[in-house]
């Protein structure tokens, strides 16, 4: 017997030409989750693409050992209460045309199942309430004299699917540090492993609530003093007890019936790279010298090549300033050329330039002086040094 999840994903080769290929079941790692689309044959538990149920017959049959075209065997399939005829017809087509079974056969498991247990006397014999709790959704109906009643069967699109999201999501959200630890196989393992169904779930939260009223009333209206009644007349040693912790304790005022599962510590596993050793501290630390240096020569070159395009800028708007003295119908078609629409714009550029180069120094050694502000703290910045900081992030 083998056991897969029924998802797959389609890949192609990272580096270089070559054919796309599925991954199929448990061959998907935690690696694959968010960074590649999963897909599944099955909708709420219903067969809605076929196409994608031929990848999982064909990994199916390869992990039983059977990897040629032809499967010489029956096959039976198991199938949900109510199946579509759509479905049904498409896994039989894939059956017989892909694989050329010899016969195919369909069943309900959970009847199935509720038959095997009459016969083993388990049940009682041809009358029963059958509860089907499915991957998408649940089945709830009742068998009379040995047949199902259908019209009165019920579906609840509430399944396993619902509880493995909504305790992944629960982890994920109570211990936001751990997004990276707590994966959608992570969470599937806790609760297969873990998670049990209570003997009297109503009796439960009776407890629970009475035991909320209790606090509500201890907080509003402060803790009662005195010895309670069941103490009284008893010594001190006999009515000491210690419990220990407070699921145990309340196990002890419940009946056997109504026990809360104990506390379960679960290791997240340990990743010896999150500690690093002086060495690799110390490396990292020239690492990022090393690139803040080469960011501060890069930016210092780029704005040096900046004042130098506005330089040129400059001179030549004051050189067609001074045509317009001499001769405006030149002026004018200079204007038009460099894309001005009116004098306006013109001088305002010309002011514009001004008062960056002034506000710029071209001396390279106070550019040095001024760079080397990114190494220093905030904090420790005079208001001169504020300044010449503030217009360069502003620049």
């Amino acid at each position: 017997m083998i056991r897969f999840k029924n998802v797959m994903a389609k890949t192609r080769p990272a580096t270089g030409p070559g054919k796309s290929y599925y991954i199929v079941g448990n061959e998907l790692n935690d690696l694959s989750y968010g960074k590649i689309m999963l897909k599944s044959p099955f909708e709420k538990g219903l067969i809605l693409h076929p196409r994608l149920m031929e990848r999982l017959f064909d990994y199916a049959f390869a992990q039983l050992g059977n990897a040629e075209a032809r499967i010489e065997h029956p096959v039976f399939m198991t199938e949900p209460l109510c199946n579509t005829l759509t479905g049904r017809e498409n896994v039989t087509e894939l059956l017989f045309e892909c694989y050329q079974v010899p016969g195919v056969a369909y069943g309900v498991d959970s009847a199935l199942a509720f038959y095997y247990n009459s016969r083993k006397g388990k049940a009682a014999e041809g009358d029963g309430l059958v509860v089907s709790l499915q991957n998408a959704c649940s089945f709830v109906y009742p068998v009379i004299d040995g047949r199902i009643q259908f019209r009165k069967a019920k579906r609840i699109n509430v399944g396993g699917a619902k509880a493995h999201e909504l305790l992944l999501k629960t982890l994920q959200l109570k211990y936001p540090y751990l997004r990276s630890n707590i994966t959608p196989d992570v969470a599937e393992e806790l609760l297969y492993k873990f998670s049990h169904c209570s003997g009297n779930f109503q009796g439960q939260l009776a407890h629970l609530e009475k035991r909320y009223e209790e606090q509500t009333a201890d907080a509003r209206d402060g803790p009662k003093c005195g010895v309670p009644e069941e103490l009284k007349g008893k010594r001190a040693q006999d009515s000491l007890k210690v419990y220990r912790d407070q699921i145990t304790y309340e196990n002890e005022c419940l009946g056997e019936s109504e026990h809360f599962l104990n506390e379960i510590t679960v290791q997240i596993p340990f990743n010896p790279a999150m500690f690093l050793t002086e060495e690799q501290i110390k490396r990292k630390e020239e690492i990022r010298k090393n690139q803040g240096k080469r960011i501060r020569e890069y930016v210092m070159k780029k704005t040096q090549e900046r004042r130098a395009e506005m330089k040129n800028e400059y001179e030549e708007l004051t050189n067609i300033e001074k045509l317009k003295a001499k001769n405006k119908s030149d002026f004018k078609e200079c204007l038009l050329g460099k894309g001005f629409d009116s004098t306006y714009e013109f001088n305002k550029r010309i002011k514009y330039l001004a008062q960056k180069l002034k506000l710029k120094q071209p001396e390279s050694v106070k550019d040095e002086g001024k760079y080397n502000l990114l190494s220093i703290p905030d904090d420790k910045l005079n208001t001169e040094q504020r300044k010449v900081y503030w217009m360069e992030c502003h620049d």
